[in-house]
């Protein structure tokens, strides 16, 4: 239950607090005084967008608080808890949670759920178990053939909810088989296999290596200067070991280590260095035999040099196709070959896919077909539910129907499945059956979706709506009055109204007017009862403040609304 809401900065409100007891609460006030502000402040609540075009003019930030009395076993709770938001015990059992957000005049913005804060999307799943709001949109919406299917799934519960989800399941299975055949048709179009398989043999003929590219670039620049690379090797060849009477590196240090040795003959100190020049000569030997191995492999090839050329021609002329890289090229050759394996044999592809097609298409009318069974069951039900919320609504003879078009091809089905719903209404004995957004007036319209809104959501906690006596007057306001104030009596229902008849019926009247304050014209939310409840009335009645016949009449609305709610 909604206990309160504190609105302060939004649009003509500056600051406002307004109470709500149990049962029916209804919100009057002359036209212009901020009645829409309390709803605009639950739309916040509920994760509606922070239009900075609300913040009053000149404040920083507009806020909205409420409180809620929450019973021990509400499902909300479980969200609570997820997000850590905490709530205080009452005496009854029953939990009290705070919820607030705030919005600055530049955009930021904070929601609070329990002493959180949290997503505004949290807030408005957190709301959406608390309050359900009724407005004017929902009745215009009940023109709507796709909201008038969405309702009648609603009156049918979670097992439509369930065959739905199966049902859009099986339908993007059955999308997606239909677009891998597509797929496949078009590659067929597009892909030239002769071309593709003439590349994969040349692939195959080359046969091409990890690596190899490096290999033969550098074999290549070996062999075609190979002449010029075995001089350079031999003069570096005499020059470590001498040619002739040329003693070379080897040499001189072979003289250099018979002083050397000499010479630790009388000082023994000079070993070590000795050893190391032994050391040099055998490491000059080595590196010498090396070198005169490489000159003798590099002499020139050039039957060698021409089979490394035509080499380095056919994987080049891959690289340049497929590359850039070796390991490109191989996986291009793969990928081929795979899809290659795949268009050899045709008809098995296509049959498979076609299989699957028709497969995922009888799963997808078979899950059309259960709910289109499901909502066969609920649509009569449905109307006659509605049917007799329209008889305490002063339409007693008023007929509703449900149309069940179903689609006979997969191709048409939608959505939410293969089926069309249409309302249909007989508003009187005699009168044609015709589709609801053609046949009601904008009263009936009025009653029906009040209708509507009683059967589908009797259950929540609170409810509140927008004018929904818009379009009648006189005694149907009377009988809607009543059938709030029955509905009351299993709810808290919050009602924004302009009819007297209306609100002579609630067990709360909160007045919302203008008033003068330090030469500044605000918005003010207040409770009123006796005798300024029987002037609210009055005005709204007739307009005509102190009409002692305008008050006679008001104390009558008062007196039959007792007797008809007892």
């Amino acid at each position: 239950m909604l206990e309160q809401i504190r609105i302060a900065s939004l649009g003509v409100i500056e600051e406002s607090v307004a109470r709500f007891g149990p049962g029916l609460t209804v919100i009057t006030g002359e036209t212009g005084a901020g009645k829409t502000m309390v709803l605009n402040g639950v739309g916040l609540l509920h994760g509606g967008r922070a239009d900075t075009s609300l913040v009053r003019p000149g404040a920083d930030a507009l806020d909205v608080e409420a409180s809620f009395v929450i019973p021990s076993a509400s499902p909300v709770l479980e969200v609570l808890e997820n997000v850590d938001a905490r709530t205080d015990e009452e005496a009854d059992g029953s939990r009290l949670l705070h919820l607030s957000r705030s919005v600055s005049a530049q955009g930021r913005g904070r929601a609070v759920a329990g002493g959180r804060s949290v997503p505004v999307a949290t807030l408005g799943e957190i709301c959406a178990h608390l309050i359900h709001v009724h407005g004017q949109a929902e009745q215009q919406r009940l023109r709507e053939e796709t909201w008038q299917r969405t309702l009648v799934d609603r009156f049918a519960g979670a097992d439509v909810v369930t065959a739905l989800a199966e049902y859009r399941s099986k339908r993007a299975a059955w999308r997606d088989a239909r677009e891998a055949r597509e797929t496949f048709e078009m590659a067929m179009r597009s892909t030239d296999v002769d071309r593709l398989a003439r590349e994969l043999a040349d692939f195959d003929a080359v046969g091409p290596l990890e690596g190899e590219w490096e290999d033969l670039d550098r074999e290549s620049r070996i062999l075609t200067h190979a002449t010029a690379l075995h001089e350079y090797a031999t003069r570096a060849l005499t020059t470590l070991l001498g040619e002739d009477d040329e003693p070379g590196a080897a040499g001189a240090l072979g003289r250099a280590a018979k002083e050397i040795a000499s010479a630790a003959t009388l000082d023994p100190g000079l070993a070590s260095i000795a050893a190391r020049i032994a050391g040099l000569l055998d490491e000059i030997v080595d590196v010498g035999s090396e070198v005169q191995a490489y000159a003798r492999s590099t002499e020139a090839d050039p039957a060698r040099l021409d089979i490394i050329e035509s080499r380095r021609r056919n994987v080049g002329h891959l690289l340049k196709t497929h590359g850039p890289d070796m390991s490109d090229v191989i996986a291009w050759a793969e990928s081929t070959r795979t899809a290659l394996d795949r268009f050899a044999d045709l008809e098995t592809a296509r049959a498979e896919l076609d299989a699957q097609v028709a497969a995922t298409e009888s799963a997808l009318v078979e899950a059309a077909g259960h709910l289109t069974e499901l909502r066969t069951q609920a649509a009569p039900r449905f109307a006659r539910a509605v049917e007799g919320e329209l008889a305490a609504l002063a339409m007693p003879n008023a007929r509703v129907g449900v149309r069940i078009e179903t689609a006979g091809r997969p191709a048409d089905f939608g959505a939410s499945g293969a089926d069309s719903i249409t309302l249909t209404l007989e508003s009187h004995p005699g009168a044609p059956e015709r589709p609801l957004a053609k046949a009601a007036s904008g009263g009936e319209l009025s009653r029906i979706a009040l209708a509507v809104e009683v059967v589908l959501t009797a259950d929540a906690p609170t409810l509140i709506f927008d004018e929904v006596d818009a379009g009648i007057g006189g005694s149907v306001a009377v009988e809607v009055g009543r059938r709030l104030a029955r509905l009351a009596e299993h709810a808290q229902v919050i009602v924004v109204t302009h009819l007297a008849q209306v609100a002579a019926f609630a067990s709360t009247h909160l007045v919302v007017e203008k008033v003068t304050r330090a030469k500044k014209t605000v918005t003010d939310v207040r409770e009123v009862t006796g005798e300024e409840r029987v002037a609210e009335l009055v005005r709204m009645l007739s307009g005509m403040e102190g009409s002692a016949s305008g008050a006679d009449h008001a104390r009558e609305l008062l007196t039959e609304a007792s007797r008809l709610t007892l």
